[in-house]
């Protein structure tokens, strides 16, 4: 009986030492290997990343070149009115009219412009391609007109809602002046989804994206338009960092979930470029190299099992029976010891008696 159980225990102890062997050296390699991947996937993603929001960069600032030639065509269409107001004058009807044909025909070669304004040196307004009627307000202390008047640079507003449209709305301004001191500022509004394209085009992964928000904290660009003018990150410690920064890589939680992201801004608009994906989403092939070394490690120890339990039997018929005959040869050594110490105990005891006699 303690042979059998020896040899149970000898098996159990083999099968253990050749699953041991079997599998801890995959289980290290698999570990190390999941811990490599993830470091280089998040590296190659944020070298992505980067590259995105750098190309969305590139294309926003191209676009904005070309519209500053449409500025350039502008101001020589509307020469007639422009030196007109320069000199205090209001242009008559017919130049009105004469110049917003040919801003109307421009526009249908180039429809994401919605309207031509100028405004004299104080911001009243004296000449538009729309109604005039309604346009009346005095915008002489709005933030975009007097960075123009101040710069002589082209500038951009901030995005808005256009009245007219009901549409997010860029607006290109510059100021124009004559030799004699006479200055206008001219206005061309864009749509904000022509500025913003660049940006919402962009795709990473299942559901990463890339969106902008202007200094204020608003939402400017993104692929969900609900979003734009409504959403705002003012609050939020990460958006603070990236104000700060103004350019790098990031990781922070939203909605319950960890995003990376990368950004960068763009100065010509005071925008913050973000691509931002789901860490989750990013790491998600890591998750399927996971679970196919979980199903390699079963199959790995289920054979691993069969083999142990076939060799552990060869191995241990031999070992049982050493130890058997080692077992036997013990008891007959025993049974010896015994019977010369029992023959010697006889001795004693006669020579004892002999010597009592």
């Amino acid at each position: 009986m303690k042979i059998m159980v020896h040899k149970a225990g000898l098996q159990r102890r083999l099968i253990v030492s050749f699953l041991a062997m079997a599998l801890l050296p995959m289980l290290i390699m698999g570990y190390l290997a999941t811990q490599q991947s993830s470091t280089a996937l998040l590296e190659q993603t944020k070298s992505e990343m980067e590259g995105l929001a750098g190309k969305a960069i590139e294309q926003l600032d191209t676009f904005l070149n070309t519209n500053q030639m449409h500025m350039g065509f502008m101001a020589q269409a509307l020469e007639t009115p422009i030196s007109m107001i320069q000199v205090g004058m209001a242009p008559d009807a017919g130049t009105r009219d004469q110049n917003v044909a040919t801003i109307v025909n421009y526009i249908k070669q180039h429809p994401y412009i919605k309207k031509v304004q100028i405004f004299d040196k104080n911001g009243d307004m004296k000449f538009t391609s729309l109604n005039p009627a309604k346009e009346t307000k005095n915008v002489g202390q709005e933030a975009w007109f007097t960075g123009a008047v101040k710069s002589q640079q082209i500038q951009f507003s901030e995005l808005f809602v256009a009245s007219e449209t009901n549409e997010p709305t860029l607006m290109m301004v510059k100021a124009l002046a004559n030799p004699a001191g006479g200055a206008v500022v001219l206005t061309i509004d864009i749509t904000g989804k022509s500025v913003s394209a660049p940006v919402e085009s962009i795709k990473i992964g299942k559901a990463g994206f890339a969106y902008a928000v202007n200094k204020a904290g608003y939402v400017v660009a993104h692929p969900d338009p609900g979003a734009i003018l409504k959403q705002n990150f003012n609050n939020d410690p990460f958006f603070a960092e990236m104000l700060r920064k103004k350019k790098g890589i990031m990781e922070y939680t939203w909605e319950n979930k960890k995003k990376f992201a990368s950004y960068q801004e763009f100065p010509a608009l005071g925008w913050m470029v973000i691509s931002a994906a789901d860490k989750d989403d990013i790491l998600a092939s890591l998750d399927r190299m996971r679970t196919v070394f979980l199903v390699l490690g079963i199959v790995i120890a289920a054979l691993a099992l069969a083999v142990a339990w076939l060799i552990s039997v060869r191995l241990s018929k031999p070992l049982i029976q050493t130890i058997q005959k080692l077992t036997d040869m013990s008891d007959q050594v025993t049974s010896a010891s015994s019977q010369v110490s029992s023959s010697s105990q006889h001795l004693a005891e006669g020579a004892s008696e002999q010597a009592a006699s």
